[in-house]
């Protein structure tokens, strides 16, 4: 009987499923990450009247509302990073809580002789590291989607609007960047398990001093 291959999608469509368990702090997160992302375009966008009216042309009314502009943006981004790493952070704990007491609980129906064959480092590395990247996993997913593709859309909506032919010529090199992305993730996939093994073998194979704490005197 052989065992059915687990894809990408299928292991991040779970772990989201932990993450939509908090939904209204991942909904407060999602509009602090499409707000800071919005400022990016606005960025952009604002660079064409500072070179080109403020400092060339010297005009005076772009002078005095262009500084209270750039403070704007940096003032939104700033609240909106705050709002999105705060409420992420906090989705990020739960998570890690829940698969904690999950792998926990499955630890104590476990048989005797699988501990007996399974080094205790590698049991420490499944509840504290291992759940804890899984945990992180689970949200740094849903930051990227949301604020890469709101970053990306918003350049690409100024970038049709200050030049359309040139960025038609821009989008033939889209489908050559999409396939290094896809080999640079499966390649970090692979490492990343590669780095999880390690941890529970390091931790395992951690020397331990017994003369020292036999000699050790307690009072």
């Amino acid at each position: 009987m052989t065992t059915p291959q687990t894809t990408g999608w299928s292991v991040y469509r779970r772990l989201l499923g932990y993450s939509l368990k908090y939904w209204p702090y991942l909904l407060l997160a999602v509009v602090g990450l499409v707000a800071g992302a919005i400022t990016q375009p606005l960025f952009a966008w604002i660079l064409g009247p500072l070179l080109d009216k403020a400092i060339l042309q010297k005009d005076a009314s772009v002078i005095q509302w262009l500084p209270l502009g750039i403070l704007g943006i940096f003032l939104l981004r700033g609240a909106a990073m705050f709002l999105s790493g705060y409420y992420m952070g906090l989705v990020g704990r739960k998570v890690t809580q829940v698969l904690r007491d999950q792998i926990f609980s499955h630890m104590l129906r476990l048989p005797i002789p699988f501990f007996e064959t399974t080094p205790s480092g590698k049991l420490l590395a499944y509840v504290s590291y291992y759940a804890d990247q899984v945990a992180n996993a689970s949200i740094r997913g849903v930051t990227s989607l949301v604020q890469d593709s709101v970053t990306i859309l918003g350049l690409l909506a100024l970038m049709f609007y200050q030049s359309w032919q040139l960025t038609l010529g821009m989008m033939f090199v889209v489908p050559f960047i999409a396939l290094i992305v896809v080999y640079v993730t499966r390649r970090m996939r692979r490492l990343s398990h590669k780095v999880q093994d390690s941890v529970g073998d390091v931790t395992a194979n951690f020397p331990r001093d017994d003369s020292r704490l036999q000699n050790h005197a307690y009072f």
